[in-house]
């Protein structure tokens, strides 16, 4: 999930992949914990990733919102 996440990352294209499945419910429902999102918090802010910018990025997992991916 991080690497979906991340603007830049070497698993970046294996993520997509995964999301995009994820989304065109080829792995039928899909749930992520709330300590999945504490970890990303965590990892966001050791790389100096601001609140904002955490939360822009972490918006993109609502399920209400399909993100566009490339």
């Amino acid at each position: 999930m991080y690497a979906f996440v991340k603007k830049e990352d070497w698993l970046k294209p294996v993520a997509n992949k995964i999301i995009k499945k994820i989304i065109n419910g080829e792995f039928g429902t899909v749930y992520a914990s709330r300590e999945s999102l504490h970890e990303l918090y965590y990892i966001s802010i050791e790389e100096g990733v601001s609140l904002d910018e955490y939360i822009s990025r972490g918006g993109c997992n609502n399920v209400h919102k399909k993100p566009k991916i490339s």
